[in-house]
């Protein structure tokens, strides 16, 4: 086979990743924009040695789950991988694409996979969202990457953000369509709201050797946007500028008790926030604190984990390594009463090295998992038992087969849908201490 030739194809599953999977003469061919079930042709694009990549051409038989994407950049974008797919078909398919994961990379035969559990809003769910801009020719563009490529997909609105979000999106639009000098300075942002979702705050990263004048642009957004609180300028992961209120307010109505989180500079927090409490629930049914446990919670961020984990366990020790999330944490936990917790600024390597004692283990890593020391760190703890949550299914099913390896059963997995229209899966995992070790 060779690049621009069409071919016939049968879908047969998806993969993580967002791709179907057909097979051609015996090898591997992934396809974007199909669904299971599907007979199309698609164009090959890439011929690798062991499968090929190709475009959709023709759908000759569709899917029962298709359905039209409702946002008209949707193609092109590429943020949204399964909007062509019903929302049930959506939860079907990662429920699948998670059980296949675990059993090929992970060697688990039989999980104990329970019913995914859905977002509670399947559109406009996003807390959080990043943007880009730049500019084509003399015409100013807002909105984001092409899938693999700098390109820069403008947008007027998009489906997934909350409307707090787009409205400010739409603010900076007219401030940059009046003057368009503002695009030679912003190379990228973040907007945050806070939940229930009343206020934003916007955080810019400026293009190298540019400034932002933070004041002036603070004041054209604020006559458009009322309920923009602060806006931050970041250079190398650190602010350097900051007007108005850059702090945000959550609420969590966790099983363990209701708290109330801080979450500033734009910081990192659980970008589909009224969802976010069913992973906490879930890794507090699964640990089991009773109360004389010591918790250690790694990548703990701004406690929302930590926290909820406090109100049934003797003492929670944190490890986080970002320094203003730690910061957070320590008033949140002042915010809530807590005063069994304490928090290391430290990496999650450094961290596991000092701790001496954890009954029970909570690890939330970032897409690439944990590092290997770390995992071994905690089996030298030994805690009798741990909860893993995750958001990339096939380096979860590698941590889980090493801490198999290493003595613990996997025992139920709980996926919830965080990120409706992709093929994001966000997972959590109860591990058992096998008996005699």
């Amino acid at each position: 086979m060779k690049p621009g030739e069409n071919l016939s194809l049968q879908i047969e599953k998806m993969a993580f990743g967002g791709k179907g999977l057909a097979r051609h003469a015996g090898r591997v061919v992934f396809v974007d924009d199909v669904l299971p079930g599907e007979r199309v042709v698609a164009k090959v694009e890439k011929v690798r040695r062991d499968f090929m990549e190709g475009s959709l051409v023709e759908i000759v038989e569709p899917s029962p789950d298709r359905t039209l994407p409702s946002c008209p950049v949707a193609a092109e974008c590429g943020g949204c991988q399964w909007m062509h797919a019903s929302y049930p078909g959506q939860l079907r398919l990662k429920e699948e694409v998670l059980r296949d994961t675990l059993r090929r990379v992970g060697s688990i035969a039989e999980p104990d996979i329970l019913a995914i559990i859905p977002s509670e809003e399947p559109w406009a769910y996003r807390h959080r969202g990043q943007f880009k801009m730049g500019s084509k020719g003399h015409k100013p563009l807002i909105g984001f990457y092409r899938e693999q490529s700098h390109n820069i997909v403008d947008i007027s609105h998009c489906p997934v953000f909350h409307p707090m979000l787009n409205n400010v999106l739409a603010a900076l639009r007219k401030v940059v369509a009046a003057e368009p000098g503002w695009v030679d300075a912003i190379a990228e942002g973040r907007i945050c709201t806070g939940f229930p979702a009343a206020e934003t705050v916007l955080l810019l990263i400026p293009h190298e050797r540019k400034r932002i004048d933070t004041e002036r642009l603070f004041i054209l957004l604020k006559q458009e946007i009322p309920h923009l609180k602060g806006l931050a300028v970041s250079k190398g992961g650190r602010v350097v500028s900051r007007v108005g209120d850059t702090a945000l307010r959550f609420a969590l109505q966790a099983a363990s008790g209701p708290l109330n989180l801080v979450v500033k500079d734009g910081g990192f927090f659980q970008s589909n926030w009224p969802t976010s409490r069913h992973l906490v629930d879930t890794a507090l049914d699964f640990l089991d604190a009773e109360p004389g446990d010591t918790v250690l919670d790694l990548y703990a961020g701004v406690g929302n984990f930590s926290l909820a984990f406090a109100r049934r366990a003797a003492q929670v020790v944190a490890v986080e390594e970002s320094s203003s999330a730690v910061e957070c944490a320590e008033e949140n936990a002042t915010l809530n009463g807590v005063s069994n917790f304490e928090i290391m600024a430290a990496s999650s390597e450094a961290g596991t090295g000092r701790v001496l004692k954890a009954d029970l283990v909570h690890l939330d890593p970032p897409r690439q998992g944990a590092a290997r020391e770390v995992l071994d760190e905690i089996m030298r703890l030994g805690p009798r038992k741990m909860v893993y949550t995750s958001c990339n299914p096939s380096i979860l099913a590698r941590d889980l087969k090493i801490l198999a390896s290493g003595g613990y059963r996997v025992g139920r997995v709980q996926p919830v849908d965080m990120f409706p229209q992709t093929y994001h899966i966000e997972t959590v995992v109860e591990l058992t201490r096998l008996k005699g070790l």
